[in-house]
């Protein structure tokens, strides 16, 4: 019996150097890393995403004014739970701004067993939520990579794109049973959620790697 373990990475940035002149002079930051265990009889389906804009006050009081168009900054200032330095008991981190393009490397560490990478938009972030394993055999990036067996690795690409398939002559419902507004361009649209899915029934270590370059 398969057993479909899924780790979700929360994107904590951290600097880094450029690899190659082929990234056409942008930055290279490594993102996130760190060490994921599968245990065979382990399930853990953890849904985490990271956002993908920028975090920072400025950004929440123009998302309050925007969906608010008589607000003054002084009102927005007044609702947020946020000052200069921090938001919802949080330091910004403005390295979350948009990244021009992605990567992720996989090493494996001990144990032997099969998995899937998966790069999910906001939309599919929601799919994922309600359809399961089903929806994950799905293509959604050139960051995708399915049967992966060894150690790999995916990128520089270009930034993947968010979609939309809210239905504005039915409220903006989608095909899959949710809201989704594609007129209303908020921040908490612009996420995305980086998996790695176990698809064998076998115990193995991976150590993780996610980049961005702006």
């Amino acid at each position: 019996m398969k057993v479909h373990l899924l780790v979700v990475l929360l994107m904590m940035p951290f600097t880094g150097c450029l690899e190659s002149e082929d990234e056409e002079n942008l930055d290279r930051y490594v993102i996130a890393s760190g060490t994921a265990s599968y245990e065979s009889w382990e399930i853990n389906k953890k849904w985490q995403s990271f956002m993908a804009y920028e975090d920072s006050m400025e950004t929440y009081l123009n998302e309050a004014m925007t969906q608010n168009p008589n607000m003054t900054r002084e009102e927005a200032l007044e609702g947020c739970s946020c000052n200069s330095t921090h938001r919802l008991g949080l330091p910004y981190n403005e390295t979350w701004a948009d990244y021009n393009k992605y990567g992720w490397e996989i090493n494996l560490v001990s144990g032997e067993g099969t998995w899937d990478v998966i790069w999910l938009n906001y939309e599919n972030t929601i799919r994922a939520n309600s359809e399961g394993p089903a929806f994950w055999n799905s293509s959604f990036s050139k960051l995708d990579q399915r049967g992966m067996s060894n150690s790999g690795s995916k990128g520089s690409v270009d930034k993947p794109e968010q979609t939309c398939s809210g239905d504005p002559d039915n409220d903006w419902m989608t095909p899959y049973g949710f809201y989704h507004n594609c007129e209303e361009q908020r921040i908490w649209n612009n996420i995305y959620t980086f998996a790695i899915v176990n698809t064998g029934d076998t115990a193995f270590v991976l150590e993780w790697s996610i980049y961005g370059w702006k």
